[in-house]
């Protein structure tokens, strides 16, 4: 349901407007309970039994303790639904405007023993001088609790914004804990990197889907 109140957009109970302003004010937004569990163990029992998850490093680490499958949309329909939830239209289009595209979808775990990504910027990959129209927008889904034990993901508030510096790796980072079935989603630019796992024996699996303009390849 698709309702205007105040001259605010508001869908399915997501108040667009405020969560859009959010992520180009301070970077990102945080959505709790973005799906419920029973959505949650049918996407983690699909993730079992139908993809095939590998070993892949992430961003600046050496261990190994990262699990990643990529290209999910060829390999499940498990998550489809997500891509076309119109709260994720809503928001996406928000940022990005109506010509968008899918760019990267991952389901990820990370292992204890993992540890810290180097931050960096989902939009570096393309080399274009800052400051630029948004052109990457991100979201994370935790499929389990997330806090700082088992790696909850740094990010640095406001650097979006910041386009007269390379990213620096000693800068101070808040860590975002989050309940299962809450999202985190960001601007491209935002400094951001996963946290180490110290836990023992609790792993960190998640759900990344990133949208980027129609324009870029």
């Amino acid at each position: 349901v698709t309702t205007a109140k105040a001259d605010a957009l508001v869908v399915e109970g997501v108040n667009v407007t405020e969560r859009v302003a959010e992520i180009e004010g301070q970077g990102y937004t945080l959505i709790p309970d973005f799906i419920q569990a029973d959505e949650i163990a049918r996407i983690r029992h699909a993730f079992d039994t139908e993809v095939q998850i590998t070993e892949m490093r992430a961003i600046g680490t050496d261990t190994g303790k990262t699990l990643r499958a990529h290209n999910l949309l060829a390999k499940t329909r498990a998550v489809d639904y997500l891509f076309l939830d119109p709260r994720v239209r809503a928001l996406i289009e928000g940022v990005l405007g109506s010509r968008v595209q899918i760019n990267v979808t991952t389901l990820f775990n990370i292992l204890p023993g993992e540890t810290k990504q180097f931050l960096h910027q989902d939009d570096g990959l393309w080399p274009i001088k800052r400051p630029h129209p948004h052109f990457v927008c991100n979201a994370l889904i935790a499929l389990d609790d997330v806090d700082i034990e088992n790696g909850a993901t740094h990010i640095v508030p406001y650097s979006h914004s910041w386009h007269d510096r390379p990213v620096d790796q000693s800068v101070e980072t808040l860590q975002v804990t989050m309940s299962a079935g809450t999202m985190l989603m960001w601007e491209g630019g935002l400094w951001h990197g996963g946290g180490a796992n110290t836990s023992s024996d609790r792993e960190r699996p998640g759900f990344f889907m990133s949208h980027n303009v129609a324009y870029l390849r």
